[in-house]
């Protein structure tokens, strides 16, 4: 391993996105990570005008701007990066913060390694490494481009030994096995009229949840457990209490917060059941090596959604929750180890410098 690659992240407000990078960032140095304040957000540094920098008087102008404003708000901690480690730089997608602080980062230190994960649009070009998911549309680019089957997390053998060692005296019991109901929340939408709204998880999918997640754990004999996350709905919350705690010998609630048991679930539960909303859940419950039933309401899926799950499906990773239970485990996929092999080997390699320079 080389232990000489520093990760480096911007700290964000989604907590799917931030254990995508995260779970990246551990793979590639499981003792060393650095995530930066995300102070840059609300400033512009769009790719457009970045790669064109050189051809638009007043795209290099604001180009010019946005890097002295990033300077004065992280150029100090960039500067105090350590020269005897190589900076990994991970960004998710490309966001004007995650732009603006890496091109930065790679101006201060050109040594350093540009990774996407999910394919950034016009800003491919600016990246070392892009990594694409089920969920994508993979485009050509020029870029050096790693395709994964799932979205990367930050699940190990590791993690779910210490979590089981943790959790396991309050959820295991002699004989019984333990089904996890994990619940997502609403989707926010862009439709191809460039329309945008959102589609609901609503009370009636809770009561439908709930009963066949009964359902599940009585067939199975098993014990239940059950967590919300920070989308869903305050009253889905509700039904899902009034519903499922009685019956459960924990029940989780996301927004009252306290000691989070989500990983002690994957890693104590023999059956989870997920909302299919979530792809990074999926992918942890997936990467968890545990059975995988998929809670499909109408009309709460986008098109990302639908590729991700269909890909999922056809390599039988997961089935439909109303199929029923059969205890066959998922195969875990680990695309978090696999960014990071290709991180290492692209560090490896002489750096190819690309021309950042030019276009401040």
């Amino acid at each position: 391993m080389n232990t000489n690659l520093l990760p480096i992240m911007l700290d964000g407000p989604k907590p799917g996105r931030q254990n995508t990078l995260l779970g990246v960032a551990e793979a590639v140095n499981p003792d060393r990570q650095l995530v930066l304040p995300d102070t840059l957000a609300g400033h512009s540094c769009c790719a457009e005008f970045v790669l064109s920098a050189r051809e638009h008087t007043r795209h290099f102008l604001d180009f010019q701007k946005a890097l002295q404003e990033a300077e004065a708000l992280i150029g100090d901690q960039i500067s105090q990066i350590p020269t005897d480690v190589r900076p990994v730089f991970l960004s998710y997608g490309s966001t004007d913060s995650t732009v603006l602080a890496g091109l930065l980062l790679k101006i201060k230190r050109p040594d350093t390694i540009l990774v996407s994960i999910h394919q950034p649009n016009l800003a491919a070009p600016l990246f070392d490494l892009v990594v694409t998911t089920p969920a994508e549309q993979a485009r050509e680019t020029s870029t050096r481009m790693l395709e994964v089957e799932s979205i990367p997390n930050r699940i190990t053998d590791g993690l779910l030994a210490r979590e089981r060692e943790k959790w396991g005296s309050r959820l295991l019991t002699p004989s019984k096995k333990l089904v996890a109901l994990v619940v997502g929340g609403s989707v926010s939408i862009q439709g191809g009229d460039g329309k945008s709204g959102t589609e609901l998880l609503t009370a009636d999918h809770a009561k439908d949840m709930a009963q066949q997640a009964l359902a599940i754990a009585k067939a199975n004999g098993a014990n239940l457990v059950v967590t919300n996350s920070f989308r869903t709905p305050p009253d889905v919350t509700r039904i899902l209490k009034e519903m499922l705690a009685p019956h459960s010998i924990y029940f989780y609630d996301y927004q009252e917060g306290g000691e989070n048991p989500y990983f002690g679930y994957l890693a104590c539960a023999d059956t989870a059941i997920v909302t299919a909303d979530s792809m990074s859940m999926i992918s942890e419950v997936v990467d968890s090596g545990i059975e995988t039933l998929i809670y499909l309401p109408p009309n709460l899926l986008q098109a990302k959604h639908d590729r991700f799950l269909i890909r999922m499906l056809e390599s039988k990773q997961i089935k439909p929750l109303e199929l029923g239970s059969d205890s066959t485990p998922s195969r875990p996929i680990h695309a978090s180890d696999q960014i990071a092999d290709e991180i290492r080997l692209i560090a490896a390699q002489p750096a190819v410098l690309k021309p950042i320079g030019a276009h401040c």
